[in-house]
């Protein structure tokens, strides 16, 4: 019997502040999304580690202990007591800076 389990998750952009008085009007820009294919499994040890990236905004974006799922990842196992391997596929879609000159540059793949 297998301990892992794998969870497909999409996130996507989102522009806020669209309201002068408080931050509570935001819309989700739906052509653009992050995906992550997260595979975690019971272990007496802990590792994570970013299997793939892929996507039009991939450039870039580290593989290794720097990337922030993996960070995120190492303190909320940290937090809660508990050792896993975890592997991530992610799908990169949504530019890291810049998103309105960057997803002028990505309208040719919509």
């Amino acid at each position: 019997m297998s301990t892992c389990k794998t969870a497909n998750v999409r996130a996507y952009a989102s522009v806020a502040n669209l309201d002068p008085r408080f931050d509570v009007l935001a819309m989700a820009i739906t052509p653009f999304y992050d995906e992550a294919e997260i595979v975690p499994c019971k272990s007496k040890e802990t590792e994570i580690y970013v299997e793939e990236i892929s996507g039009p905004c991939s450039n870039n974006i580290p593989a290794d202990e720097r990337n922030t799922a993996v960070v995120a990842t190492k303190e909320f196992l940290s937090r809660i007591g508990k050792k896993a391997i975890i592997k991530f596929k992610l799908r990169k879609g949504i530019p890291i800076k810049g998103l309105v000159v960057a997803g002028l540059q990505l309208l040719p793949l919509l």
